[in-house]
C-alpha cells in the first residue's frame, strides 16, 4: 500500500471517514507518516453514523504506536476530528 509519494514529500494528508475502511490500519498510518515531511498535519474526521466508526481513543493508539502526537481535539456532536502534527523520531 506504498503512496506514489516519495518519504517526506506532502505537507498534510486528511482522511475522513476512510481510516475503519483500511484493513491495514497500521500499514495506512506508517504509510502517512512516511509520506509527511517533519512538522507536516494529518487530520482525520470520523462520524458515529459511519458503520465502521473508529472511537478516538483507538485512533489516538493507533497514532501514538507510529510516533504521531496528538496536538488538537475538536468534539463535532457526533462528529469529531483530530489534527496531528507528524513528530518524526
Amino acid at each position: 500500500m506504498r503512496s506514489r509519494c516519495g518519504r517526506h514529500r506532502v505537507d498534510a494528508v486528511f482522511l475522513a471517514t476512510v481510516l475503519g475502511e483500511v484493513p491495514d490500519k497500521d500499514l495506512c498510518v506508517e504509510e502517512v507518516r512516511r509520506s509527511l515531511r517533519p512538522g507536516g498535519l494529518l487530520t482525520i474526521v470520523e462520524t458515529r453514523r459511519d458503520s465502521d466508526f473508529i472511537p478516538l481513543a483507538s485512533v489516538c493508539e493507533l497514532l501514538a504506536r507510529h510516533g504521531l502526537n496528538r496536538p488538537g481535539f475538536h468534539d463535532c456532536s457526533g462528529y469529531w476530528a483530530t489534527a496531528s502534527a507528524a513528530a518524526l523520531v
